[in-house]
């Protein structure tokens, strides 16, 4: 499951977080969140996870595009995370080069 395995590596999230999280009842749906006192400590980081998604959805909804998108790579740490990886230099400059693109 791709989309679950990229949720843990951007937000840090455990396999154990994820499990508890569900195991509570809660969806994995960042359009309707629980009450924060109903989350157990274990499964915070999930909660805390899909809270941001929802915070980049408002961001989305009111401002341009390509605003939102460098607001997100920023809180995300995308370049940095590029950068570290295999082929790195070349991963964070094309996506710095992306972003730039966008821009201008």
């Amino acid at each position: 499951m791709r989309s679950i395995s990229s949720i843990d590596e951007l937000f840090g999230i455990s396999d154990n977080a994820l499990f508890h999280y569900k195991m509570e009842g809660f969806q994995f749906n960042y359009t309707y969140l629980p009450n924060p006192a109903e989350v157990s400590v274990t499964a915070m980081p999930v909660f805390i996870a899909l809270q941001r998604l929802s915070s980049y959805r408002e961001k989305i909804m009111i401002l341009p595009a390509v605003s939102a998108l460098m607001l997100m790579i920023e809180d995300l740490g995308l370049i940095p995370l590029a950068a570290v990886r295999y082929s790195g230099s070349n991963r964070a400059g094309t996506l710095i080069k992306a972003a730039a693109a966008t821009v201008g």
